[in-house]
C-alpha cells in the first residue's frame, strides 16, 4: 500500500536517502569514538589518583587515611567500568589530598 503511495506522490522509494547513510555511518563509528575520548582520560586520571594515592606517605593524608583512599580510588575504578560518575571520587581526591599535599611543601 506505501508503494502505490509513493509511486502516486512521483517518489522512488528505492532511491537511498544520503542523510539516512550518513547518519547511520557516524552511528557507528562517530559514538564509539566519542565514548572512548571522554572515558579514556577519565579512566587514565583515575589510575593517575590511585597510583599517587599509593605512593604517597600516610602522614600527608588528612585524618591519616590513606587505607580508605586507596580503598574508594580503587573500587572507583572498578566502577567506571560499569557506571559514568566514578570521576567524583577522583576528583575529590585531587583536591582533597594532592592539591593540600602539594601546597605544604611548597
Amino acid at each position: 500500500m506505501f508503494a502505490l503511495l509513493a509511486q502516486s506522490a512521483g517518489e522512488n522509494i528505492n532511491t537511498p536517502d544520503i542523510t539516512t547513510t550518513v547518519s547511520g555511518i557516524l552511528a557507528l563509528t562517530g559514538f564509539p569514538l566519542v565514548i572512548i575520548l571522554i572515558f579514556v582520560p577519565f579512566i587514565a586520571f583515575n589510575v593517575w589518583m590511585l597510583i599517587d594515592c599509593i605512593k604517597r606517605k600516610e602522614t600527608e593524608f588528612p585524618g591519616k587515611n590513606k587505607n580508605l583512599w586507596i580503598t574508594l580510588l580503587g573500587i572507583s575504578l572498578v566502577i567506571s567500568f560499569i557506571f559514568s560518575i566514578f570521576w567524583v571520587v577522583n576528583l575529590v581526591y585531587y583536591f582533597a589530598v594532592k592539591r593540600k599535599a602539594k601546597k605544604s611543601t611548597a
